[in-house]
């Protein structure tokens, strides 16, 4: 026997499983691209408006972080599995005495991939 209230609630329950799919298949690209997803933090400008050093070295809070430190810090807890610092080869044993080496140490832990890019202004990329 034909009952509306049962074919209702079975439409009704259709569509909830069926959101309940598209949103677990939402979660899976975006853990999908999450993981895949890349933090490229520029760090090769010459600071000429900069006094004081490099700024990218700069501290900038009490306990001695540095910028760098906020931003690969929110990356992580967005889900970013990688960190990329394009940074200019002189400055290359400064950065990772004062950050690489350290940020290394620390992402390894989390399975975090550091890897480093070096601009050079007399090779551009084509």
């Amino acid at each position: 026997m034909f009952n509306q209230k049962s074919v209702f609630r079975n439409a009704e329950n259709e569509a909830i499983f069926r959101k309940a799919g598209d949103r677990r298949k939402q979660e899976e690209r975006k853990s999908f691209y999450m993981s895949a997803a890349t933090l490229v933090l520029m760090a090769a400008g010459l600071g000429s408006r900069f006094r004081g050093g490099i700024k990218q070295l700069a501290k900038v809070s009490p306990d001695g972080a540095l910028l760098m430190d906020y931003s690969i810090y929110d990356a992580l807890q967005a889900g970013f599995s990688r960190v990329v610092f394009v940074i200019r080869r002189e400055i290359e044993a400064d950065f990772k005495q004062t950050i690489g080496n350290r940020i290394e140490k620390a992402l390894s832990a989390r399975q975090v991939e550091v890897h480093y890019a070096f601009q050079d202004l007399e090779d551009p990329p084509p």
